[in-house]
């Protein structure tokens, strides 16, 4: 369930066939319930659930993109020029409101 919720995030599916979820919210839902039986220790159970959640996770994400060494400079460099591209503005220059000729590039 959690795998396909990473897969078809904005997917529709009707939960009790009545009430339509997105299947992102059912994933979520689905991970925070067993890791909250997983604290409340009243069921062994849930370890395997939950390491199957993590095993899953990790198989679909796949083992280079989780464990690469570089992955948070990579991530930092990311963020570093999202933040530079933000402080760009668009002028449109001298423009007249009641300009009607067309504008060449």
């Amino acid at each position: 369930i959690v795998i396909f919720g990473l897969l078809s995030p904005e997917s529709t599916i009707l939960l009790m066939f009545v009430l339509p979820v997105k299947a992102k919210y059912i994933s979520y839902g689905t991970a925070l319930m067993t890791f909250l039986i997983f604290l409340a220790k009243a069921n062994p159970h849930a370890a395997f659930h939950f390491g199957g959640i993590i095993f899953g996770y990790i198989y679909f994400k796949g083992p280079r993109n989780i464990f690469d060494p570089n992955l948070i400079y990579t991530k930092y460099l990311e963020w570093q020029l999202k933040r530079k591209r933000s402080r760009f503005k668009v002028l449109d220059g001298n423009k007249k409101k009641d300009d009607d000729k067309p504008t060449y590039h």
